[in-house]
């Protein structure tokens, strides 16, 4: 039972040691993108907010649809 107990603790240690040889690096967002593609399009909202299905103005996308929760506040930021 010892010996299980010992092998997990030092299993533990060794992934929670290699854990930190591998990090993520953030420069790719910041770099210059000279791809032909051109530049991404990304827009990361998060909103907590209690009003987020209060009732707010009407909008559609470009090809005439509209949004899951049109007419909130939340249908606001689905077409932003």
């Amino acid at each position: 039972m010892k010996k299980l107990q010992l092998f997990v603790i030092c299993l533990i240690t060794c992934l929670f040691g290699a854990s930190f040889l591998v990090h993520a690096e953030d420069i790719d967002v910041y770099a210059d993108n000279s791809s032909e593609t051109g530049v991404p399009n990304v827009l990361l909202i998060l909103d907590n907010a209690a009003n987020f299905s209060a009732s707010a103005a009407s909008c559609t996308y470009s090809d005439g649809t509209a949004p899951s929760l049109n007419g909130t506040a939340g249908g606001i930021e689905q077409c932003a």
